[in-house]
């Protein structure tokens, strides 16, 4: 069970050296890869015949992500893409929808960084793809070239995707005005939290204003670094089951177990009880346990 790191800061890699490293490969399992290199054709096919299954696949180099369209490798957990300037043209995207269209399974998380200078259908056929295939948790997207039609797409992933949990959007291309209109499209109801990161916009005043309404309407929305001024109630109601009175009514208690009771009601800072009419001698003393794990979600923050 290998990690590897392979940076070059794009100084050349010897064919000797990339040899070496291949023959690494096949002798041992390597779980986490992460690499600039800017290898050769021949050996980057054998890395990639050699890297069957893997958690985690960070590429920074162009001739290694196009390899990897093209081979069976299987991602798992993180498949991160990134280039300086240009990620993806119109050909190599239509081969990395390919290779996702391949997998049974599309990783965890899904992090796309550089401009891509592809269609609305493109976008349209990777969005459709995270919606009907399992497995997608989290979204990146940072310096991809926000077109006009993005944001509506965006929203419509989010909505129709729940397990979608982690989404980032980044860029000097994103303004608050593509952020307000994914935030405007949401669907009110979620079935999990939606950690969002807009990244240095969110230093900004004006846009932290206009996103704070949102985090206040939507108990199930976090967006990093901003914190609303007023926060959502969350309507959490605990059913207490088995309250009930004994036979002598100077000796009675109400005492539950805190799952599922219609007779005691805890609500956000309150506690309901419900009190028998025969009982009117003396008051009933109330001894309520109440395990409230699970009924409140904890916001995260979009790491």
């Amino acid at each position: 069970m290998k990690k590897v790191e392979l940076f070059s800061n794009g100084d050349p890699i010897s064919t000797e050296l990339q040899t070496s490293f291949i023959d690494f490969v096949r002798k041992h399992e390597i779980v986490e890869y992460s690499s600039d290199w800017n290898m050769e054709c021949g050996p980057t096919e054998s890395l990639f015949k050699n890297l069957e299954n893997v958690n985690t696949m960070k590429l920074y180099s162009q001739v290694q992500i196009q390899t990897l369209f093209t081979s069976k490798t299987s991602i798992k957990r993180l498949l991160h893409l990134e280039a300086e300037d240009e990620l993806f043209i119109d050909t190599t995207f239509d081969a990395f929808l390919t290779y996702l269209e391949a997998c049974e399974n599309l990783m965890k998380e899904i992090y796309i960084s550089g401009n891509c200078r592809i269609t609305e259908q493109q976008w349209e056929k990777l969005f459709a793809l995270i919606k009907t295939k399992p497995g997608t948790e989290a979204l990146a997207l940072k310096c991809v070239g926000c077109q006009r039609y993005l944001p509506a797409m965006i929203a419509s992933l989010l909505n129709e995707n729940p397990n979608i949990n982690h989404f980032s959007l980044e860029g000097d291309d994103v303004s608050k005005s593509e952020v307000h209109a994914i935030l405007e499209a949401l669907a009110p109801e979620r079935k999990f939290d939606l950690n969002c990161d807009f990244g240095d916009l969110a230093k900004k005043e004006d846009f932290c204003n206009m996103v704070k309404p949102y985090i206040s309407r939507y108990e199930w929305l976090v967006v990093k670094d901003i914190v609303a001024d007023v926060m959502p109630q969350r309507s959490s109601v605990i059913e207490i089951q088995n309250a009930k009175e004994t036979k002598n009514p100077e000796e009675s208690n109400v005492s539950s177990n805190t799952k599922g009771s219609s007779d005691v009601k805890v609500e956000v800072n309150t506690v309901n009880v419900k009190k028998q009419p025969e009982v009117k001698e003396k008051p009933v003393s109330e001894n309520v346990k109440s395990n409230t794990s699970g009924d409140v979600k904890a916001k995260k923050n979009f790491q």
